[in-house]
């Protein structure tokens, strides 16, 4: 994972981004739309971008194979943003075998495309502490919680190096 392209000013989004392209049965693909370079992305909820409010972070289920930050209804932070007065954020990554082959012997560019959807997770926590406060969340105050496979996640993230203290 790479950071993303840095931009000057507000960057308006009103439409969920595209899902991570992934097999999802019987020959068919969920997305023909790939971010650029495996780019992870992400929603941001918050009722205010004053204070330094606490940081929900979700993470879709899908067995590490389907799903995305806006499959269901329930994944939207928009509630816990409005009554909850906390910031809330869930994310697309790569899945499946795009998000999880281990290409690492081929070497070269490859040599760290190792659990790369685990890789997208962590870059993403990596931007919500660099650029929360600018939604008025406090990057010192991160939950990190999830269903299903998302809760997998979870655990995955408690025991990677690269996560700590994100």
């Amino acid at each position: 994972p790479q950071k993303p392209d840095p931009w000057d000013g507000v960057l308006e989004c009103k439409t969920f981004p595209p899902k991570s392209m992934q097999y999802i049965g019987k020959g068919e693909y969920d997305s023909l739309k790939v971010a650029e370079n495996g780019a992870t992305r992400l929603n941001v909820w918050t009722k205010s971008t004053k204070g330094k409010k606490p940081v929900m972070v979700w993470l879709h289920g899908g067995g590490f194979s389907s799903g995305s930050g806006n499959d269901l209804a329930c994944y939207s932070g928009r509630s816990l943003a409005d009554k909850g007065d906390i910031v809330t954020v869930n994310l697309n990554h790569r899945l499946n075998v795009l998000g999880y082959a281990d290409l690492s012997a081929l070497g070269g560019k490859y040599e760290q495309s190792l659990n790369l959807g685990m890789q997208d997770i962590v870059k993403a926590l990596e931007w919500i502490r660099d650029n929360i406060e600018k939604f008025g969340g406090d990057p010192d105050c991160v939950t990190i919680g999830g269903q299903s496979g998302g809760g997998r996640k979870v655990s995955t993230l408690l025991a990677m190096p690269s996560a700590k203290g994100l």
